[in-house]
């Protein structure tokens, strides 16, 4: 899988709190294949994302960031690609219960080393449809107006 990896490229897009320390690893490093666009507007990203074989969902973990769902999350979704989530919490329940990917443990820099060679035949198989999933999964749980009726009907004393 090493020869698969070679000809990859990981497209990091914005100026999250580590760019800097990523930035010098990789230089320090001579990591190729790795290119940083910078920080984007919000109605580019579904063009980048849709343009993507995969992506990539990093979040450090902490308590209080570990019981939220990440709002990147309904970005990958509508772009529908095969997602590594490098994260704890409810934001890697939602990637493993719905097969929208693989996670690892942002806490472990070898299992984040194998999750990206994990992702190079999830992305290869024909038969993973992370679209379908990823669609169903707008449709329902992210739905503003399933989410509104939900919450009225729960509210609603019979």
């Amino acid at each position: 899988q090493a020869a698969e990896l070679e000809n990859a490229q990981l497209n990091i897009v914005g100026d999250g709190s580590y760019l800097a320390d990523v930035k010098a690893w990789v230089e320090r490093n001579h990591v190729s294949g790795v290119v940083f666009h910078g920080r984007r507007p919000y109605n580019e990203m579904y063009d980048i994302l849709s343009q993507s074989d995969a992506l990539v969902l990093p979040l450090i973990s902490q308590e209080g960031i570990d019981k939220t769902e990440p709002f990147k999350i309904q970005s990958y979704l509508q772009a529908g690609k095969p997602i590594l989530g490098i994260l704890n919490g409810a934001g890697r329940e939602i990637i493993e219960e719905n097969n929208l990917g693989l996670c690892v443990s942002p806490d472990d820099v070898n299992e984040i080393a194998e999750g990206f060679q994990r992702m190079v035949p999830l992305v290869q198989d024909p038969k993973n449809d992370v679209s379908a999933a990823a669609s169903n999964l707008m449709k329902t749980r992210f739905n503003k107006q399933e989410i509104v009726k939900r919450i009225t009907n729960h509210l609603v004393v019979k």
